[in-house]
């Protein structure tokens, strides 16, 4: 309970540091944006005091950026991460990554494996209906050389 309340607290004031930097107020941070706050010595030692640590900022952004496929990363998403990213990893931490990570591959390799399946099959009809079309129709007994039946009408 008491980390909990600690949580909200650096939520507010990391929300507090980037509302600030959100220079057009767009609830979002911009990588420029992201970049002036992590140069900053306050916001560095504030990550540092609680025991977050970003090698590199850029690529901490882009990888938020890309996950939230916008070109901002809103400041909720941003300072929930932040939030969880607190502390060391611990062996436990890194065996469930590992383990959603394997588990994610095998949901993948099935996937394109049942839909490689389904090409395959697409392919194949379509080849055929090619084919078909390629083909020189048979002629037919009851239509004459220049498409005329039997009865005199036109064939169709």
């Amino acid at each position: 309970r008491q980390q909990s309340l600690k949580d909200i607290g650096d939520a507010e004031e990391l929300t507090a540091i980037f509302a600030e930097a959100d220079i057009d107020r767009s609830n979002g941070i911009s990588l420029q944006e992201f970049s002036e706050v992590a140069e900053h010595g306050r916001f560095r030692t504030y990550l540092r005091i609680r025991g977050i640590d970003i090698k590199n900022a850029e690529v901490f952004y882009e990888m938020l950026r890309t996950l939230s496929g916008q070109e901002e990363v809103d400041l909720k998403t941003l300072v929930s991460t932040l939030i969880r990213m607190k502390g060391f990893a611990t062996s436990i931490d890194l065996h469930s990554l590992s383990f959603e990570t394997k588990l994610l591959g095998r949901r993948q390799h099935s996937f394109m494996v049942d839909h490689a399946r389904s090409l395959r099959r697409i392919e194949d009809l379509v080849a055929r209906v090619v084919d078909q079309k390629r083909r020189p129709r048979a002629p037919r007994d009851d239509v004459c050389a220049w498409g005329y039946d039997a009865n005199g009408g036109g064939a169709n």
